[in-house]
């Protein structure tokens, strides 16, 4: 029996790759984590928002404990920006603080309601990752709480070889119940967005390479349903007229849970409604050919309001493969995988691309190129085409986002991370009886 309240519930991950069936606490006091022998506690994991495409926060009989009522902010500089709050605190709440401050945290994913805690165990990054890393380069401090360690106070100067392997851990070194942020001061309270139009792929990632080193966002988009298709560069920069941040600015972020992302019975993604949809999005973006102004908030979470997308996948979900790749072999990649996408019958709904930086040491998805993702439907040929991809990563010397895929194969992490050996071996070290363990712990082999 668990020595605490467990009810039985059934937990999706975000993809819709990976369900199980799974015990889950969902403690509302904060003498939960104090009033107890840890020691004699069942393995366990850690669980933010649920918004994982991995399952890294269920599975292998592990008690998922969810952090939703563990979301204070804590304390805040403002000399120095610096921000401590909960592991469940979200992204939205986060940065509503900050910016009425004059701060904000540059290197986040685009969901409002993904937490703190996630951010860390995947090691997210941002819209600019060439020039602010990925998130822990944000993170200054953490308190860990380890089973058979009981609370520790990790930092730079403390503790920092174990900070070191907690950002990007999957929440494999415990659970993380609170974070302290290097914030940054606003350089203007706006930006100005503009997108610009290409023929070439190659011309397209020259460009985006060339923005990243002056914009303070910058991604591309790329429509992939014809052979000779648009390729767009969005990037934005700070706008010192723009008017100042309003308290309350944006709509509240609907929450993602599977059930509402699973509501359509039957997918509309496909090779027929793709040239219609890309069309139309082509349309949507036509007013930012010119420099236009755009809040912090709505450039900070692009995805608010557009949720619906991931329902249109259907109950079955969908694939997401994000890789990083050398410069010079990403318009190689991106090729190769549309030739897959056609052999295997697969309509890639989505691709974008980062120019990319940051420290890839152990899991973490980091280090100079460029970072191309796919999306498409789940089904017999997007499994097909995932395998083929995996190959074509390791023959071309990229690695896979361990964070985007719930099927990703232990041989292919393994074979992609150099450092993935090294982790294993650190992880083991801390935690010899695995007291700690999800889905992707073991899919992994960790």
């Amino acid at each position: 029996m668990t020595p605490f309240q467990t009810c039985r519930d059934t937990l999706v991950s975000f993809d819709g790759g990976e369900r199980s069936s799974v015990e889950v606490a969902r403690p509302d006091k904060l003498r939960f984590w104090s009033e107890r022998d840890w020691r004699a506690m069942p393995a366990a994991i850690s669980r933010g928002a649920g918004l994982s495409y991995a399952a890294a926060s269920f599975g292998a009989g592990a008690v998922s404990i969810e952090h939703a009522y563990y979301n204070r902010i804590l304390a805040f500089d403002e000399r120095t920006g610096e921000l401590t709050v909960e592991a469940g605190a979200d992204l939205w709440t986060c940065q509503h603080f900050l910016l009425s401050r004059g701060f904000y945290l540059p290197c986040h994913p685009g969901h409002g309601r993904i937490t703190i805690g996630g951010c860390v165990a995947a090691d997210v990054h941002g819209k600019n990752p060439w020039r602010d890393g990925t998130f822990s380069a944000q993170v200054r401090g953490l308190t860990l709480l380890h089973p058979d360690h009981g609370l520790l106070t990790l930092s730079r100067d403390s503790n920092a070889d174990l900070l070191a392997l907690t950002c990007g851990a999957y929440g494999l070194t415990g659970h993380v119940l609170t974070v302290t942020l290097a914030a940054r001061a606003l350089e203007s309270p706006g930006l100005r967005l503009t997108r610009r139009a290409f023929d070439s792929l190659a011309e397209a990632f020259d460009d985006l390479r060339r923005a990243v080193r002056t914009a303070d966002f910058a991604y591309s988009w790329h429509d992939l349903s014809s052979k000779r298709g648009t390729h767009f560069i969005f990037s934005a920069a700070a706008d010192p007229d723009a008017p100042p941040y309003a308290p309350g600015q944006g709509s509240e972020p609907p929450p993602l849970p599977a059930a509402s992302r699973r509501r359509s019975p039957v997918g509309f993604y496909n090779r027929a409604s793709l040239p219609l949809l890309n069309a139309a999005y082509k349309w949507k973006t036509r007013r930012f050919r010119e420099a236009r102004p755009i809040g912090m908030i709505d450039a900070l979470f692009p995805i608010h309001g557009s949720e619906i997308y991931f329902s249109l996948y259907g109950r079955k979900g969908f694939h997401e493969y994000q890789a990083l790749v050398p410069p010079d072999r990403a318009v190689a990649f991106v090729e190769r995988v549309r030739r897959g996408a056609a052999k295997r019958g697969v309509a890639i709904a989505l691709c974008s691309a980062k120019a990319f930086g940051g420290e890839g040491r152990f899991l973490r998805f980091a280090g100079e190129g460029i970072a191309i993702a796919f999306n498409f439907p789940r089904g017999r040929g997007g499994a097909a085409l995932m395998a083929d991809i995996d190959a074509v990563v390791m023959e071309l010397g990229g690695k896979p986002n361990i964070a985007k895929d719930s099927r990703l194969p232990a041989d292919v992490a393994r074979a992609c991370y150099p450092g993935h050996e090294a982790f294993r071996a650190e992880l083991l070290r801390f935690d010899p009886r695995r007291r700690i363990r999800s889905s992707l712990s073991e899919r992994l082999q960790l």
